[in-house]
């Protein structure tokens, strides 16, 4: 959610994805949110409890939670390019099930897409 995060991570503002959320939603169109999580980047309460704010009033049919995992790292070789997440490891069973009740207790029908 914090737009120097999300520079700092993709090179790129998260403004027209929030835009475009907010846009849609106003369309009445449903919306399936769909949230890598990566420890240490994304993954603080603050960071998920602001999403849950900013999503709340939005018309929102499901958040689907994505799991880090290194299963890039091979394409990454493959293509010569450096794999800057290497150090980092997926989420725990457990962290990833304070999420989905963290956002649940928003009423978002949330699960975990592995």
């Amino acid at each position: 959610m914090n737009d120097y995060y999300h520079k700092k991570f993709t090179g790129v503002s998260n403004k027209i994805i929030l835009d475009n959320v907010i846009r849609i939603s106003k369309l009445r169109i449903p919306l399936i949110i769909r949230v890598p999580l990566i420890p240490g980047i994304n993954d603080a309460e603050e960071n998920i409890s602001q999403m849950a704010d900013f999503l709340a009033n939005l018309n929102i049919l499901r958040i689907d939670i994505l799991p880090y995992h290194k299963l890039g790292i091979p394409k990454y070789e493959m293509l010569g390019r450096k794999y800057e997440l290497v150090d980092i490891s997926p989420p725990s069973k457990e962290a990833l099930s304070n999420i989905l009740k963290m956002l649940s207790s928003y009423g978002f029908n949330t699960r975990i897409e592995e």
